[in-house]
């Protein structure tokens, strides 16, 4: 009678009663993951609710529910494609995508939005977090494959009628720019139109001449002309999917003067030796997202014109941003290899080669240096992989003769990404070349760019053992990088901080200048430590995202209502 009266009492005013504790911590359980998958609340009046409410469901079943039933199917769009379904897609891409320090055209070094404005018309920018969220959405496939292959990723895009009307769009595939009456902006900017350099033989009468005036003087220099190309134009609207991207095209030419009007010693793609002018402009270089032309042109820190010479010329910001992505190494909280791994890899006046003698002033400072080397012996190598790709412009104008010129209003100029073909006849002093000496006399042209890719993966694992593995080429870097634990670690890692906001620091805790890093470990941060660990193990095991996702869902750590005490 007393235990009856009591349990009346409770429901009366509001107190937690033994009967409804467990739906109630069920719900905000749901309420918590909810959040977390869609990045909004659960809708009022959601049958869920009172399926929890009345313990006729578990919050787990229904969070494991919203990842199977967002899984990408061969169509790229969710398995229950719904728009729930489709937030839980957005929710992983905007997640991914802020793994990457750089996602907008302005970030690409040397970017010019007058002279390359066509850029983001033509490449998307976001292709590197669809290959991401591909890799973790899609059904059946193994997340190691996001750092194998060359193919590339685009999306499925949709307005909802909300948003075509709010911006007057009647078409059905909407693009950057609205379609247009015969207008001059209309006539000017809604085709998707980019001019290619003109590629042929330099012979004064097959082409036309124009007046050209700078500040010196009047001269009559060559037309060149331009190739005008029709485009696919990067969509818009809502996120609805992501497919593997089966466009191809092979740019008829390029030219590395994109800011100029350089006519004499033009450096265009054609007068280049073993230029690969037949390769599909959208299609990776191996190794998967690395290799992706846009993930290259966004990270490489080099702008338009840069060839690669080994020495100072490295796309090394591509290979920091490799490393601090997918192995979590951030070289401003540690270096990838300690000092003693480099030291027969410092060039001294003692130890250096007779040509490294005779051109001592010529070696950059921080192959001299210890603590220089110890992110260049890790950076350099895994860079020279990339040593064949060319950052190139499809022209700098629109080049046409004085009878046409009108057909070249509102032409487009893009970036992209060329690459040499290795040549097996040209050879290398050393394949780590410590100046950049080694030029062709006649093209003044780097022969190091012209040598197959070797490199290597060198760093400090977070077990503190040195890995040191030699590759041929990028999609062996990427497959090196996929066998390693710490791949997928950091991969655990960031999932981790995305569903707790709890931050694991991974570390070099055998190298002895850590100790301070070890000692301030307590018992709750050795224990999330190894739960990254199982649920890295998981992902090795099975490959797949939701299923690891699965085992942070059901930890004590996320069970606990408290989880984030501690965190900092």
């Amino acid at each position: 009678m007393r235990f009856a009266i009591f349990f009346l009492f409770a429901a009366v005013i509001g107190l937690p009663s033994l009967t409804l504790a467990a739906p109630a911590e069920e719900l905000r359980l749901f309420q918590r993951c909810y959040v977390h998958l869609t990045g909004k609340p659960i809708p009022l009046g959601d049958a869920r609710i009172n399926k929890l409410k009345t313990a006729q469901t578990t919050a787990l079943k229904e969070c494991y529910a919203l990842l199977d039933n967002a899984k990408l199917q061969a169509n790229g769009r969710p398995k229950l494609d719904t728009e729930e379904s489709r937030q839980v897609l957005r929710q992983f891409f905007h997640f991914t995508r802020s793994w990457l320090p750089n996602t907008a055209q302005e970030q690409i070094a040397g970017f010019s939005v007058e002279y390359l404005w066509g850029t983001v018309d033509t490449f998307d920018m976001n292709a590197p977090a669809y290959a991401m969220t591909y890799y973790a959405l899609r059904e059946g496939a193994k997340y190691s494959d996001l750092l194998r292959g060359n193919r590339g990723f685009e999306s499925i895009r949709e307005y909802d009628n909300e948003t075509r009307m709010r911006h007057g769009v009647n078409q059905t595939n909407v693009t950057r720019y609205l379609q247009g009456d015969n207008s001059d902006y209309a006539r000017r900017f809604q085709p998707n139109v980019f001019a290619f350099r003109y590629s042929g033989p330099l012979l004064e009468g097959n082409y036309d001449t124009f007046r050209y005036t700078d500040v010196n003087n009047t001269m009559e220099v060559p037309n060149y002309h331009s190739t005008l190309v029709t485009l696919p134009r990067t969509p818009m609207g809502e996120l609805a999917g992501i497919v593997p991207d089966t466009r191809n095209f092979a740019a008829p030419n390029f030219t590395l003067d994109p800011f100029n009007n350089a006519f004499v010693n033009e450096r265009r793609g054609d007068l280049l030796p073993d230029v690969d002018r037949t390769r599909n402009m959208y299609q990776g270089f191996g190794g998967g997202v690395i290799g992706d032309p846009v993930f290259f042109m966004l990270n490489s820190g080099h702008p338009v014109g840069t060839l690669f010479n080994g020495s100072f010329k490295l796309p090394r910001r591509w290979s920091q941003t490799v490393q601090n992505i997918f192995l979590c190494i951030d070289p401003t909280l540690r270096k990838p290899v300690r000092s003693k791994d480099v030291t027969s890899m410092v060039i001294t006046t003692s130890n250096r080669a007779a040509d490294e003698a005779a051109n001592w002033e010529s070696i950059p400072g921080f192959r001299k240096q210890s603590s220089c080397m110890q992110c260049h012996a890790s950076l350099d190598p895994m860079a020279s992989t990339a040593r064949n790709l060319i950052i190139a412009s499809s022209d700098w104008g629109s080049h046409l003769d004085n009878t046409t010129a009108s057909a070249g209003d509102g032409t487009k100029n893009t970036i992209f990404i060329s690459s040499f073909t290795p040549n097996s006849s040209v050879t290398l002093i050393r394949d780590w070349p410590s100046y950049a000496a080694e030029t062709n006399a006649l093209t003044k042209m780097p022969i190091y760019a012209r040598t197959a890719p070797t490199g290597a993966l060198r760093y400090r694992t977070s077990e503190g053992e040195l890995v040191s593995t030699p590759v041929a080429n990028m999609e062996e870097l990427g497959n090196a990088i996929a066998s390693q634990d710490d791949f997928y670690r950091c991969t655990a890692k960031r999932y981790f901080y995305m569903f707790t906001g709890v931050d694991v620091n991974l570390f070099d805790r055998r190298d002895p200048v850590n100790e301070a890093l070890n000692l301030q470990m307590d018992e709750r941060a050795v224990q999330r430590r190894d739960l990254i660990q199982s649920m890295a193990d998981e992902l090795r095991k099975t490959q797949s995202i939701p299923n690891m996702l699965k085992v942070i869902l059901r930890s004590p750590t996320y069970l606990d209502l408290n989880y984030k005490q501690g965190a900092q």
